[in-house]
């Protein structure tokens, strides 16, 4: 019983000092890029512990295509701040769908390590394509519908005698 007891302890005091970091947006889904010109995004780190918090930003697998400024921040107790995401995409990717996550990390303040706690993840879509011409045109749809065009009498009527009416139109049209 005693060792239920001392684990409950232990249990309980490693929640209590759980760090907590909120984030906005929790999803970024980026346009269709080309491998052309960098893409600039923000989003807001909102410190939600009792004390001064230093937070690291940084990637899996795709520290070459973004920029974070700035990558370490130092936020105040119950404050926030901005980072700007700036994403250059290589010249040397396919072009297809990209799932990455961006990841905010709680780092300790004199030794600049990774903590032990959990760390948030911004979920980011990106949709890479070699020629944004061709995607821009490839996008256009046509309607199946006809349109039929009838001159009526009545229409022809007003066109010879060059009278002014109501409804300049000489067509009718029937969709």
């Amino acid at each position: 019983m005693k060792i239920i007891i001392f684990l409950f302890c232990i249990f309980l005091f490693t929640f209590k000092t759980v760090n907590a970091i909120g984030v906005s947006p929790v999803r970024f889904d980026f346009d269709i890029l080309s491998k052309e010109a960098p893409v600039e995004r923000q989003f807001t780190i909102f410190n939600t512990r009792d004390i001064e918090t230093n937070y690291l930003i940084y990637t899996n697998n795709f520290e070459d295509w973004f920029e974070f400024v700035p990558q370490k921040v130092s936020i105040s107790a119950g404050e926030s701040t901005n980072i700007r995401a700036i994403l250059n995409i290589p010249q040397n990717v396919d072009s297809k769908t990209y799932q990455i996550n961006i990841y905010i990390k709680q780092i300790d303040s004199r030794t600049s390590q990774i903590s032990l706690s959990p760390a948030v993840a911004i979920k980011v879509t990106i949709f890479v394509e070699d020629n944004k011409t061709e995607l821009s045109n490839s996008n256009i749809s046509f309607s199946s519908k006809e349109i039929k065009l009838n001159i009526t009498e009545e229409t022809q009527n007003k066109t010879n005698k060059n009278k002014e009416s109501e409804n300049n139109s000489l067509f009718k049209i029937f969709i």
